[in-house]
């Protein structure tokens, strides 16, 4: 998974989706019973266009708050969808009508930048760096993908705890632990929940992998256009 294969391409967009193989099917080891306490941002999404900050919400352990997010689910799919299940498409349309018309007024909780040493990263923790190195060779010598191998989901480039140490990647010469740049951060979210525009920190590139739940809704501006955008997005605040 080389990142500058697919630079040419994926920079005409600002955004890109990338497709593991069909054999990489790991387990999310974010253990749903952990009883940690973490703290979420309310999100009043009808006033979105208004450039708020967001207040504190409650506190949730993972198991809580999806329940609560299943709850608020079950209740918006029962007044406005006749109880059916909702589609990605419509799930959009009911955001924006939300985020524009400000008719209805829908307030929900995010979990964001959680510290993944208390919660897991969702992935398997890392192997040692010589384990990686021989893990490595094994695929160059066209030994095969030990996909049975207890260690093949901690050694993989698709294990993104492995990402800042790939061949590669100048983050290998970063020592210290830092969040969001080379330890990643883990997100719970709910139905309408929202990270808003914005740079990566030190205007890095950015990688998100969806563990389990709901599809997630990405807009991305290619960096050529970053100043139009910001541009438009400063005369929309002048408004």
């Amino acid at each position: 998974m080389s990142f500058y294969r697919i630079r040419a391409e994926a920079e005409k967009f600002g955004i890109c989706k990338i497709v593991p193989p069909k054999n990489w099917a790991p387990k999310c080891n974010v253990n749903m019973s952990n009883p940690n306490k973490f703290p979420t941002k309310l999100q009043k999404i009808n006033t979105l266009q208004e450039g708020q900050g967001f207040e504190d919400g409650n506190t949730y352990d993972i198991a809580t708050y999806k329940k609560m997010a299943d709850e608020f689910y079950l209740n918006w799919i029962k007044k406005y969808h006749n109880g059916k299940e909702m589609t990605a498409e419509e799930a959009i349309k009911d955001y924006w009508d939300l985020v524009e018309t400000n008719t209805r007024s829908v307030a929900v909780e995010y979990g964001n930048d959680l510290d993944t040493s208390a919660y897991s990263s969702g992935f398997e923790p890392t192997a040692e760096p010589h384990e990686r190195t021989k893990f490595i060779a094994r695929k160059n010598d066209n030994q095969g993908v030990p996909e049975m191998d207890s260690k093949y989901y901690a050694l993989s480039g698709w294990n993104l705890n492995n990402l800042p140490t790939a061949d590669g990647s100048v983050l290998k010469y970063l020592r210290t632990p830092v969040n969001g740049v080379n330890v990643p951060w883990l997100y719970v979210g709910m139905l309408f929940t929202s990270f808003c525009w914005h740079n990566e920190d030190n205007y890095f590139y950015s990688i998100n992998y969806n563990h389990f739940g709901a599809v997630k809704q990405w807009y991305g501006v290619p960096g050529a256009f970053a100043n139009i955008f910001e541009s438009v997005n400063l005369l929309f605040c002048l408004i």
